[in-house]
């Protein structure tokens, strides 16, 4: 991840993270999983590829007794959907994610 200021003291907006493939694949599938803490904070998620149901790319991530499982759509779409788990395993959320895309604002230009 690398920070590129424009102003003293600037950092919203000015963080870039870059990916590139290592395969021979004719599609890639990126998924950044950015983790926010405090100063002192030793326990970030645990974070997995999971093989789904029909191929879906999947995700599970593993933080303070829950579990996340995000399977998205395939395709051109956004949307997919969401589990959530307790520590023994009983459902706490499940719902689908939405399909739409939030306009873009507030870019400090």
């Amino acid at each position: 991840m690398t920070h590129y200021s424009k102003n003293p003291g600037e950092q919203w907006g000015s963080w870039r993270i870059q990916t590139s493939d290592t395969g021979k694949s004719k599609t890639t599938n990126f998924l950044n999983v950015l983790y926010a803490a405090t100063a002192g904070d030793d326990n970030p998620p645990n974070v997995k590829s999971l093989d789904s149901p029909g191929g879906r790319p999947a995700v599970e991530i593993t933080h303070k007794n829950r579990t996340y499982q995000l399977i998205f759509d395939s395709g051109e779409q956004p949307g997919g959907d969401v589990i959530v788990t307790d520590t023994d395993g009983k459902v706490l959320l499940e719902k689908r994610l939405t399909s739409l895309v939030q306009p873009q604002q507030g870019t400090g230009n």
